[in-house]
């Protein structure tokens, strides 16, 4: 599940085990670095998360597990805050979004986010909860930071259909010619993933909690549903537990 190395334990072990895992496995040459057909479906994978998050005029998002800062480039017309965990991917954002004045970047774990209740209008989580030490406590925070009003969209890979991908990639021999030179792994979970996060998953941390299930959709398509991407509010808060 990580390559060998030994699962963090707490947040410092997780800061380091991620930065050197962000060394490795680095998700910008993933995304742009690799052959047509990934960065094809990447680049649409990119786009149909923002589409769903609908920014608007002024909203303040929060990308949290911004990376590299593609999905931030494409967030205009917003104030767009990026946290992650990785000062390696934060200054790779940096120079991604050096004309962008209106995007600001912090380093923190999603554990534990820095910012007052209620503060985002929009909040994105793409691709990220699998990396993090308590996913179930990022969830807490996402609804914490959130506006009343506001729109959260998180997106997971599907990786029953990734897995079977690259088996069969695998068996033909394709891997090089795919990958070019990035360090793709074999299997998901030997990838920088600390859990398996799925569908399942995300239904029973939303059962009786803060935030609800309002649509979802696949990424890049339906014939090809290699990542979920779910749009959430937060729930009502019931008379009983004002």
């Amino acid at each position: 599940m990580t390559n060998g190395a030994q699962r963090p334990s707490n947040l410092r072990e997780h800061a380091s085990w991620n930065e050197a895992m962000a060394g490795r496995y680095d998700p910008d040459a993933f995304i742009n670095k690799t052959s047509w057909p990934i960065r094809w479906m990447e680049s649409l994978r990119l786009k149909k998360t923002c589409r769903a998050l609908e920014p608007r005029p002024g909203d303040l998002v929060l990308d949290l597990g911004c990376g590299s800062g593609n999905l931030i480039e494409l967030l205009a017309n917003t104030q767009a805050v990026g946290v992650d965990l990785s000062q390696r991917l934060l200054n790779q954002a940096k120079s991604r979004l050096r004309s962008h004045p209106n995007a600001y970047l912090v380093k923190a774990p999603g554990e534990c986010l820095p910012f007052a209740d209620g503060t985002f209008d929009r909040i994105v989580c793409s691709e990220m909860l699998e990396h993090v030490l308590k996913p179930e406590a990022v969830l807490k925070e996402m609804s914490r930071v959130a506006k009343a009003q506001a729109k959260i969209v998180i997106t997971l890979p599907n990786e029953t259909i990734i897995n079977r991908i690259k088996r069969l990639v695998l068996a033909l021999g394709l891997k090089k010619i795919l990958a070019k030179d990035y360090p793709m792994s074999d299997d998901m979970l030997q990838q920088w993933h600390l859990h398996e996060v799925d569908r399942p998953w995300l239904e029973r941390q939303l059962n009786g909690g803060t935030l609800r299930l309002t649509s979802e959709s696949t990424a890049p398509g339906p014939w090809a549903p290699f990542h979920y991407i779910f749009c959430l509010e937060k729930a009502p808060v019931s008379s009983s537990k004002k």
